[in-house]
């Protein structure tokens, strides 16, 4: 029962402290989360990411069923991780070919980040139910800038994804609903499995 009291008591000191800005501290934090994102996307893919890419559609010119596809991309990834890029792939090839390279980085950094920021901010939904929704957003934007803050060299890695599924893993679990704490090891297969 302490560790979820202080959890409580972390959240709503962060919380007081933006509540003292004008209008909540929400437009400040958009402001830096927006300044954040801009520069996520400008940084070029790096040489593992473009590798993954690479595994997966090499493997998918050997005409190979979906399973074998994902397994058979000699790509030194979790399955999960190795998924969401086929279909992060997938997705962009709809919007623009591979020759056209710095639009294809855009376009598929954009939708693995549109994809993270829906799970973390559905993961914070959920397990702060009874905050307000401004609370929930000032804690979503928290945590994503604090992401963007940790490094440039880690965007679009399974270790960025792993997090996000930690951050699910650890607001189930310290959750005031039972029903969330039970479901809080799924969090753990999904992040091993990264």
């Amino acid at each position: 029962m302490k560790l979820r009291g202080s959890f409580n008591l972390i959240i709503m000191t962060a919380i007081n402290t933006m509540n003292k800005f004008k209008y909540g501290g929400v437009g400040l934090l958009v402001i830096v989360f927006l300044l954040f994102f801009v520069s996520a996307l400008a940084v070029p893919l790096w040489g593992n990411i473009l590798l993954g890419f690479g595994a997966l559609t090499q493997s998918s010119l050997d005409n190979n069923t979906f399973l074998e596809l994902i397994f058979g991309a000699d790509y030194i990834r979790g399955f999960v991780y190795k998924l969401l890029l086929y279909e992060i792939m997938n997705i962009t090839e709809f919007f623009t070919d591979k020759s056209q390279f710095y639009a294809y980085q855009q376009i598929s950094k954009t939708i693995y980040y549109l994809f993270c920021f829906l799970i973390s901010f559905g993961f914070i939904k959920i397990s702060l139910k009874d905050r307000t929704t401004s609370e929930v957003i000032k804690t979503w934007l928290g945590f994503w800038i604090i992401m963007f803050l940790s490094g440039y060299r880690h965007f679009m890695e399974a270790e960025e994804l792993a997090v996000v599924f930690t951050l699910g893993h650890f607001l189930f679990i310290y959750s005031s609903d039972r029903r969330l704490n039970y479901t809080s090891g799924i969090f753990l297969f999904f992040s091993f499995w990264v």
